[in-house]
């Protein structure tokens, strides 16, 4: 019960089965936008019609949930690269605001330097 309520919603028993049996449920972020994407994607694979599509064993959809509780991407979907950075930098705050401040400082060096000191190839 993920988003508070029933994938399907119907009152009639046969036509219950016939909807679980030949539709897919309505994706979770449709029913409430609050649920995150991993966890959607993690979900839906794990009650995909098809079983070439769900996880293999309950370990890999296990690791899968200990991933996203871990602010880790998980497998059951390709991440970016931008993505990646910004969970490490999420899971690493302070590593990564120091790394970002000596970054930014050798830059700002640099232009200064450029800037104020002549270039040494004018002065011979």
């Amino acid at each position: 019960m993920l988003t508070l309520r029933p994938a399907f919603d119907e009152p009639d028993r046969a036509r219950l089965i016939r909807r679980i049996s030949h539709y897919e449920p309505p994706a979770p972020r449709k029913l409430d936008r609050r649920v995150p994407r991993d966890l959607e994607t993690v979900v839906l694979k794990a009650i995909a019609k098809e079983p070439k599509k769900r996880y293999q064993t309950a370990e890999d959809l296990a690791e899968d949930l200990r991933r996203f509780l871990a602010d880790r991407p998980i497998l059951a979907r390709r991440t970016s690269w931008r993505e990646h950075a910004w969970r490490w930098v999420h899971r690493n705050p302070g590593w990564a605001g120091d790394r970002g401040h000596r970054a930014r400082t050798l830059a700002g060096h640099g232009v200064w330097r450029d800037r104020v000191e002549p270039p040494l190839a004018k002065s011979a």
